[in-house]
């Protein structure tokens, strides 16, 4: 289980992350403190050969290499200008040595048997063509190589990536056009996650389900050795109950009241709604699991 501590120090990052490409930098950065503890339960880490594809920012690569991987950091994003540039300038300030690759994750650059780990952590739900990427994998992996997936279930709760503006869960499986007229009836935060952010975002999922996903990986011949179901739960349900908890064994109704104050109710209401259906049986049934599960976590070997 996640230290109380670090969960409300990554949800007080991700509440932030939007403020610039440096706070989402950052943010990537703590998250990947999670990832590497799983590789370590899999693999020897030490000057293993590694693909981060979808590094945006880079954060999360930048703390591979700096606990003793060789990493290669992929990633072609249509809908930022210039974020590579600020991935390889956020490594220097870090002072780790990655090497930094625009390319298509459709069509790898690196030679067949030649990579120990690949990570795909909320990327696979943006290709056009999962399939073609997981083939891919497969290929640059050497024998015995491992691949680390975890992605956000499209018809889950918040899916759709839209929970910055759109709090209902499933709001985002509605006709498209009517989620993009919902998201353009909010006004923009500041910084980077604007609604137009968002938009392109939500436009670039490709609805993946676990059937789906089960399907490709026996398609392409991977082997899952680790399968998990995960619960995401956003940043400022895990603030709110992290400062209800405390202020519940602390006796102190100030505590409570800057609880109720300080984060929307109705949104933490919603999810403990929720995360109670989570823990219901009911998920276990195939046609529910794909829209109560937030999403997976995989491990599969080549």
């Amino acid at each position: 289980m996640e230290n109380p501590t670090n969960a409300n120090r990554l949800a007080n990052l991700q509440m932030r992350r939007g403020m610039s490409r440096r706070e989402f930098f950052e943010y990537q950065f703590e998250g990947a403190r999670g990832s590497l503890e799983t590789m370590r339960k899999y693999i020897d880490i030490q000057d293993k050969e590694m693909l981060d594809i979808g590094c945006g920012y880079g954060g999360a690569s930048t703390f591979f290499a700096i606990n003793g991987l060789r990493v290669t950091a992929v990633d072609n994003q249509s809908y930022e200008d210039g974020f590579l540039a600020d991935a390889i300038n956020f490594a220097i300030e870090k002072e780790v040595g990655i090497t930094f690759c625009f390319s298509d994750a459709h069509k790898l650059p690196f030679k067949t048997n030649s990579i120990d780990i690949i990570r795909l952590d909320s990327v696979l739900e943006h290709l056009e063509t999962p399939e073609t990427v997981l083939a891919e994998c497969r290929r640059v992996l050497k024998t015995g190589g491992l691949l680390f997936i975890s992605f956000p279930l499209f018809y889950s709760p918040y899916g759709g990536h839209t929970v910055d503006y759109l709090k209902i869960p499933w709001l985002h499986t509605l006709p498209s056009t009517w989620v993009r007229r919902l998201l353009r009836q909010h006004k923009s935060k500041p910084g980077m996650i604007t609604t137009d952010y968002v938009e392109k975002l939500y436009l670039s999922l490709n609805k993946m389900t676990l059937k789906r996903y089960k399907r490709i990986i026996k398609e392409v011949s991977l082997e899952e050795i680790s399968y998990e179901e995960a619960f995401y739960m956003p940043h400022d349900a895990v603030l709110f109950f992290s400062l209800f908890k405390k202020s519940i064994r602390c006796r102190s109704f100030n505590g409570l009241k800057q609880a109720f104050i300080h984060y929307n109710f109705t949104s933490v209401l919603i999810f403990a709604f929720l995360f109670f259906l989570y823990r219901l049986p009911v998920r276990r049934i195939s046609a529910l699991n794909e829209i109560i599960v937030s999403g997976i976590r995989s491990v599969l070997r080549c």
